[in-house]
């Protein structure tokens, strides 16, 4: 039997936007953020989905998943 290939569904991405509203009254951290490269904004994504995972990611998974989808109650 032929095995189903797991299909990855985007959950979360970042742009220099986002930082941008983030920023948005601190003109200093604009200038910044309008210079970032594609590879330091590519290492800023892998440090912020460490966070991400080191601050509750997976709690949150299954909180939302348990709200969207709840089980229905025997009788």
């Amino acid at each position: 039997m032929e095995q189903k290939k797991e299909i990855d569904y985007p959950v979360i991405s970042i742009c220099k936007n986002d930082l941008k509203y983030v920023f948005k009254g601190d003109k200093k951290r604009q200038e910044q953020i309008k210079n970032l490269t594609d590879s330091e904004m590519r290492s800023f994504a892998y440090h912020l989905q460490d966070g991400l995972f080191e601050c509750g990611y997976w709690d949150i998974v299954e909180s939302v998943f348990e709200a969207c989808f709840p089980l229905e109650e025997r009788r």
